[in-house]
Parts: structure tokens; sequence; C-alpha cells
């Protein structure tokens, strides 16, 4: 396996906002999914064309890591979904407030 797909992998198994629950909504979320567009023209579903991507340049941040600053010059951000299920059929769905 190549070291993109090894990082890809990582993506997914570390992000914090699908394949989890919640007991206080008793709801559990699916699996992250990027293809969140229509493809390129010429391209089939699912394709690379179709990841929305925002790379910000200007990004004069800092981050504490392991009680060191870390300074931050560049941030990518992927957009993606997933879905959000009942967990028990007996409890109505509710809404997420954010």
């Amino acid at each position: 396996m190549s070291a993109a797909e090894d990082l890809g992998k990582l993506i997914f198994a570390l992000n914090p906002y699908t394949n989890r629950e919640n007991p206080a909504s008793s709801t559990e979320t699916g699996d992250m999914d990027l293809y969140v567009d229509s493809p390129a023209a010429g391209k089939s579903a699912p394709d690379i064309s179709q990841f929305e991507v925002e790379v910000d340049t200007a990004y004069p941040a800092k981050w504490e890591f392991k009680e060191e600053a870390q300074h931050i010059n560049t941030a990518v951000r992927l957009r993606y979904r997933y879905p959000v299920r009942r967990r028990y059929a007996s409890v109505p769905a509710r809404s997420p407030s954010f």
C-alpha cells in the first residue's frame, strides 16, 4: 500500500465525527463520504474531482502540541458528509443542535 493510501486510511480512522454513538440523542453516525460534488465533465463517480477542498495560506495561527507552540501557515479543509441514524427504533429521531 502506498504512503498516500496509508495517510488516507489514518485520516478516516481518526475522524472524531463518523462511526460514533451519541447516547444523549440515541443516534449513531455512519461512514465519512468525501464524494460530495458531481464528477467533473468526462469523469464518472466516484472520482477525486468530486472532493471539495479549500486551502488557506494566510493562516497565522499557533497550536500547542506537547507543550510546544507549533506555527501553522497553511490549512486544508475537506468537505465531507456522514449519515446520522436513530440507534433504537423505539426512540424518535431528533435534530442535532449545533
